[in-house]
């Protein structure tokens, strides 16, 4: 069970990347908790809506 989902963004492209939520059987409903906006990295923080 997840609570809270941090992520943080960083403008490097690293190749063909991981899918972070691909296993998911359905939606999930996320509310924007957070938004930290820097020139190296964009902090982003969603709670789970139940």
């Amino acid at each position: 069970m997840v609570d809270e989902i941090r992520v943080h963004v960083i403008p490097v492209l690293l190749g063909g990347g991981t899918p972070l939520f691909a296993t998911l059987d359905s939606a999930i409903t996320l509310e924007r908790t957070e938004v930290l906006v820097t020139p190296a990295v964009t902090h982003l923080g969603f709670r789970v809506v139940r």
